[in-house]
Parts: C-alpha cells; structure tokens; sequence
C-alpha cells in the first residue's frame, strides 16, 4: 500500500499529550480524532512525525491508515 500525491501512511498510536512542548489535555481531542506516526511520508511531512488527524473514515489495511495531508491537523518529527 502506497500513498499517493498529497496523502501520507500512517500507524496509529494512542493518544499523545506533549507535542511541539504544548501540553494536549483529554477534552483537545475530539472523537473524529486520531494520534498517529507517519510511516510513508510525502517530503512535506517526514517519515517518524508524530501527527494528530481525522482519521475514523480513512483507508485502513493492515493496521495502517491512508490520510490526505488536508486532514492532518499537527505534525511534529
């Protein structure tokens, strides 16, 4: 499974509260939201960041998940 033009692969990790240095409280994310580390980067987001998404109606297969870089909120290496 390969991402194309803008959209970038992604393995879902639980919830992260440090990024950046910000501190991300319980009640910041949404339930259409998802934490994540991206696997196959676009060379705008890089292999290793660290991202917050909305991710719950994405292409999922093999415990991966397919994102359009529109639908990344945050990310950080």
């Amino acid at each position: 499974m390969t991402p194309l033009g803008n959209s970038v692969k992604i393995q879902p990790k639980p919830y992260e509260r440090f990024v950046r240095g910000i501190y991300y409280p319980d009640t910041v994310t949404p339930p259409n939201m998802e934490w994540g580390v991206v696997t196959d980067g676009n060379g705008i987001v890089e292999n290793g960041s660290r991202v917050l998404y909305f991710g719950k109606k994405c292409f999922q297969k093999d415990g991966e998940k397919i994102v359009n870089k529109a639908k990344l909120i945050i990310w950080d290496l």
